[in-house]
């Protein structure tokens, strides 16, 4: 059985990460933890998750809990991840990072710890996500390099996505497609684009509808509309 923390327990992800980890066997959640200073700090992470009561309370910090987990799983931020980073290799923690938006010198700060403890680092764990990656591999190799095609990435995000845009995701994809050595020369990298992706709230789509059917309707009826009025008040031939 591997214990495991998770930081940035209070997050949207967070809460997800407990939920996973109470779901995966071989694994027992034995740590969360959150923001110093943070109103949760004693509460019940399976309480906060939605879960019930899992007997592991928030901490203010992992020097409180470096004793109770192997594992440290960190969603959070680059500076944040940096941080729990050191404090796993001064401690001989493993650490699986799902952290996005790092630069490269970051991610070159992960590459180095890894030689020392054992560390899983995959800015988008979703299952889709990765399968596109491995399509847009294959689809590279069928296409060729002839310089025919031309790649364009739109990415989009929900309004809560704190690094939305991700621009490096863009750049992340023209990398690979030059390491593969098909489609693509460097120079014809440049059309990869990024849309805006910062989603406002949706607004009602009946609103807009019942103003169209207004404007149609309306105009269309209302020579119906006076013939009927006039109709009615017309007195009847004696």
């Amino acid at each position: 059985m591997i214990r495991i923390a998770v930081t940035g327990a209070a997050g949207r992800m967070g809460k997800t990460l407990i939920d996973a980890v109470q779901q995966a066997e071989g694994a027992q959640l034995t740590a969360a933890i959150v923001e110093p200073g943070s109103s949760l700090v004693g509460a019940d992470a399976g309480e906060l998750a939605g879960l019930g009561k899992l007997g592991v309370k928030l901490s203010g910090s992992l020097a409180e809990v470096k004793d109770d987990f192997d594992l440290l799983i960190d969603f959070t931020s680059p500076e944040v991840t940096l941080q729990n980073l050191a404090f796993c290799e001064a401690h001989g923690k493993q650490l699986v990072v799902g952290t996005t938006g790092l630069d490269e010198e970051q991610k070159a700060r992960l590459q180095q710890a890894s030689e020392q403890i054992a560390l899983v680092f995959a800015p988008n764990m979703s299952i889709g996500v990765n399968l596109c990656f491995k399509l847009l591999e294959v689809a590279a190799k069928a296409l060729g390099d002839d310089g025919g095609y031309d790649i364009e990435v739109i990415e989009a995000h929900h309004r809560h996505k704190v690094d939305a845009p991700r621009v490096r995701l863009c750049a992340w994809v023209k990398c690979w497609l030059i390491r593969w050595g098909v489609i693509l020369k460097p120079a014809l990298c440049m059309v990869v684009k990024v849309r805006p992706a910062r989603v406002r709230p949706k607004r009602s789509a009946l609103k807009p509808f019942v103003l169209a059917m207004w404007w149609v309707i309306i105009p269309c009826c209302l020579p119906l509309k006076v013939s009927a009025l006039r109709s009615l008040t017309r007195r009847p031939v004696v």
